[in-house]
């Protein structure tokens, strides 16, 4: 029987700095093409939450540059999606696809033609550009999602304000119901912290 993934992984989210390090890392590893291409993939898959198989189906046609938004097919029975996407994004698009059709897969097989990257190949570039940025943890894709939801959740305001409710994140997963989402929810040190000194309070 298979275990819980905890036991397999070390964690199940990347930090805020942790984030930065791996953009850093994939603007500088390899080639210019392979670095614009592992950059948009990494960004894609942190902003918009995307699982890998919703990553590696993205069309060249599903993002809208007049519009600036991006067209997601979600798994499990999410439907499609348009968020808008990040002007850094959108610049490193207009490079990594400026040789590509409409029709032609954003991350296509440099060896299946016509067919796009596989998920074994999403998940080495995450944890190919985790190892470069020095991370010393058990990357995989799935764990951009994860910390697309746990920043949303723990997020907030100079003022201390979270500006981002549950059901918002719910949305932006295209999760069928909140109670998926719950699981961000408690997560950061800080806030436990924060709950306990209001709870404080109440004595």
């Amino acid at each position: 029987m298979r275990k819980h993934n905890k036991a397999y992984r070390d964690t199940e989210y990347f930090c805020v700095e942790q984030v930065r390090q791996l953009i850093t890392a994939a603007q500088t590893t390899g080639h210019e093409a392979k670095q614009r291409r592992n950059t948009l993939v990494i960004r894609l898959l942190l902003e918009h939450g995307l699982r890998s198989v919703e990553c590696r189906k993205l069309k060249v046609s599903d993002i809208n540059l007049k519009k600036g938004t991006i067209r997601i097919n979600r798994a499990k029975g999410g439907g499609v999606q348009y968020q808008p996407l990040s002007a850094e994004s959108i610049a490193l698009f207009k490079a990594h696809a400026k040789d590509l059709s409409p029709s032609d897969y954003l991350f296509a097989s440099p060896v299946n033609k016509g067919q796009p990257l596989g998920k074994k190949q999403i998940n080495y570039i995450v944890k190919s550009v985790a190892e470069r940025a020095g991370l010393n943890i058990n990357a995989h894709a799935h764990m951009t999602r994860h910390t697309c939801g746990y920043l949303l959740a723990n997020s907030k305001t100079e003022a201390g304000v979270r500006p981002v409710e549950i059901i918002d994140i719910a949305a932006h997963l295209a999760h069928k119901s909140v109670t998926s989402s719950l699981i961000y929810i408690g997560v950061s040190e800080e806030r436990k912290h924060a709950i306990a000194s209001l709870a404080h309070g109440f004595v």
